[in-house]
């Protein structure tokens, strides 16, 4: 159910309109055409879809300072913005409108910029972090998320908990459904939701009350079965060890260890 609602709360924030290409290609993919120019719901079709694209891209740009200096402090001194390729765009576009199912509200309201940085190691993905003007965030992420399928960053993420000890023992997710960056845009852009409408700042909320004490504590009953990972402030497990971490895992309402 916690689940179902959250991901219905992503699916609310990034609802970004139709699928989007440059208004050039657009224009190119429907040729002025006699057919076209007579028809005005192709007229109006078109001119929404090239709306909808102008806005999207406008949301594609250079991460923020702040955001850059973040990644820094973590130990990633090499990160640096990353232009896209025509290429990557054209991926960063479909899977922006592949978030799309209601409206635009949320993002146009508080969305400043999703931007990429190259010197971000595989297992990391990005960060949402507070734009120059007040009341917007930006979301940066690593650009080779770009091209990762979906069952290599879960696989990664989820190897960070542990350590090899010789015990044969290995951690491996798989990812269906869709791709590495559509699940990270999805991620990062509920951060952009819960901040922007304080949804896990009230204690009552479905997604605090019994389930968080605070911004980084876990309530006592689920703090027992929650082992101290890497994910909280405790170091990598010997992967003998997965299995009981992940049986643990199990008896509560978090989808992943990152989860906890």
């Amino acid at each position: 159910m916690a689940l179902g609602a959250a991901l219905v709360l992503a699916t609310v924030w990034f609802l970004l309109g139709n699928p989007v290409m440059a208004p050039h290609a657009i224009i190119a993919a429907f040729p002025h055409s006699a057919a076209v120019a007579q028809d005005p719901e192709k007229k109006g079709s078109l001119r929404a879809e090239q709306n909808s694209t102008a806005t999207l891209i406008a949301w594609v740009g250079e991460p923020p300072q702040g955001g850059v200096e973040e990644f820094k402090k973590a130990g990633m001194q090499t990160v640096q913005p990353h232009i896209l390729t025509a290429e990557e765009r054209t991926t960063v576009t479909a899977a922006l409108a592949s978030l799309s199912t209601l409206d635009t509200r949320v993002p146009k309201e508080h969305l400043h910029t999703v931007a990429f940085v190259v010197g971000v190691p595989g297992e990391g993905t990005g960060l949402t972090s507070p734009a120059e003007k007040a009341g917007l965030y930006a979301i940066t992420l690593r650009a080779s998320v770009i091209e990762e399928p979906l069952t290599t960053l879960l696989t990664n993420k989820g190897r960070r908990v542990c350590t090899e000890d010789g015990s044969g023992v290995t951690i491996a997710v798989a990812g269906t459904g869709t791709n590495a960056l559509t699940y990270v845009l999805l991620h990062e852009s509920t951060h952009v939701l819960d901040i922007s409408c304080g949804i896990t700042a009230d204690s009552s909320s479905r997604f605090v009350q019994d389930i968080w004490t605070s911004h980084s504590t876990l309530a006592p009953s689920l703090a027992v079965l929650a082992l101290k990972t890497y994910f909280r402030d405790g170091n990598p497990l010997p992967v003998a060890k997965a299995s009981s971490l992940y049986d643990a895992l199990a008896q509560t309402l978090f989808v992943s260890v990152y989860a906890t």
